[in-house]
């Protein structure tokens, strides 16, 4: 949507929206008690705010002297359909906004901006196809978190790459080298296999770098 076509406020139930990011200063809220067709008990009016949009299309640190050849911007469906990537066993309210890094002081006022990513939650397996234009190596940047340790396999078209691991905390964006695929690679990130239960990981972004 272009940005002069943003809406200018936000009237909605903030724990049903789930965006924070996108919500600026508080104007008013209603309160409804007796109930029972409602999303929930108080509705509130917020400025919109849009300062966050694009703050998370790159990595913090991409590789250096390496252009970008491909990405996969994880829950957005343009990008996500353009990649064929596989959601299989996605629920929508896994489909979340995070951000990170952003500083407010007491009064709300941001003193600094965070980085804002959508992403898809607890996942066991992410596939998905890019297109690398050369036979040599390419390097790619994970932006994933998790909320406990899980070991992650990385196979381009069925062999494993690499393996990473994902501490539970804030995201983290480890860089990965795989094998010369010139043309359309089918990529799979997956849980490698553990006793019990196994850990699930959060993804919101890959992107592919070659020189």
């Amino acid at each position: 949507m272009p940005r002069d076509r943003l809406p200018t406020h936000f009237i909605v139930y903030p724990q049903w929206m789930a965006c924070a990011p996108v919500l600026g200063k508080e104007l008013t809220e209603a309160t409804v008690t007796d109930q029972s067709i409602l999303g929930g008990t108080t509705m509130l009016a917020y400025e919109a705010r849009w300062d966050a949009l694009e703050s998370g299309a790159l990595p913090a640190d991409p590789p250096k002297g390496m252009r970008l050849v491909d990405e996969v911007d994880v829950a957005d469906l343009a990008s996500e359909k353009a990649h064929a990537y596989d959601a299989t066993g996605a629920l929508d309210q896994d489909n979340q906004v995070a951000q990170v890094g952003e500083d407010v002081d007491w009064s709300g006022e941001v003193r600094r901006r965070g980085v804002t990513d959508g992403g898809r939650m607890h996942r066991s397996l992410d596939r998905f196809t890019v297109r690398l234009p050369q036979q040599g190596p390419v390097q790619m940047v994970m932006r994933i978190s998790a909320d406990e340790l899980v070991d992650l396999s990385v196979a381009v078209e069925g062999r494993e790459a690499a393996t990473v691991t994902v501490n539970p905390g804030s995201w983290a964006e480890p860089v990965v080298e795989l094998p010369g695929q010139a043309g359309a690679a089918v990529i799979t990130v997956s849980v490698k296999a553990t006793s019990g239960e196994a850990p699930k990981f959060h993804v919101f972004h890959y992107w592919f770098y070659a020189r």
